[in-house]
């Protein structure tokens, strides 16, 4: 005969859960916290992991995720084939964000996030027109011009953390530059 221990012939996992959640209601752990209203939504401070060569589509998809999906995501920048640990891969093989089929990266990110903001859009066009678009002609004003000034900050050969900062701070210019000058991006 099979001694009972209170929680039946529960699996493991599940008796480790009602455990937990025993322990909560009589002091043991941290209670659920009790609302009436749904808490707003704070962004989670998630650590993503990518590679240090820089173009266009990196930059702005960082860029996308910093400014207008999660201010406190983090970037850290490791060489091909070292170990990703507990980090989330980024434009990089099996990262949630990464260019697909005939979408940059940045591209996949605004779809991913429902983000339809008209300059951020336009920023998806040129990221398109040079990262998948490479080849032929150009299909949308400003493309070259926006991989030059981007080109511009790569060739400074700077740390990887400090060429984001200065990536970082280009498409903010380039971001209210297209905001001024086309009254259809407002």
């Amino acid at each position: 005969m099979k001694a009972r221990n209170g929680s039946g012939d529960l699996p493991g996992p599940i008796r480790y859960a009602a455990a937990l959640i025993l322990l909560a209601g009589c002091g043991g752990g941290e209670p659920a916290a009790r609302t009436t209203e749904p808490a707003e939504k704070q962004p989670e401070r998630q650590v993503y992991v990518t590679w240090p060569n820089w173009e266009a589509d990196r930059a702005a998809s960082i860029w996308l995720m910093k400014r207008h999906v999660n201010p406190e995501a983090e970037f850290r920048f490791i060489q091909k084939g070292d170990p990703i640990g507990d980090m989330i891969p980024f434009d990089i093989p099996q990262a949630q964000f990464l260019r697909k089929h005939n979408l940059a990266c940045y591209q996949v990110i605004l779809q991913e996030h429902g983000l339809t903001d008209p300059v951020l859009v336009e920023i998806g066009k040129l990221v398109w027109d040079i990262e998948i678009n490479f080849w032929a002609d150009k299909k949308f004003e400003g493309s070259l011009a926006f991989k030059k000034r981007l080109d511009t900050v790569f060739a400074q050969e700077l740390a990887p953390a400090e060429t984001m900062a200065a990536c970082l701070t280009e498409l903010d210019a380039i971001a209210d530059e297209l905001r001024r000058k086309s009254p259809k991006l407002q």
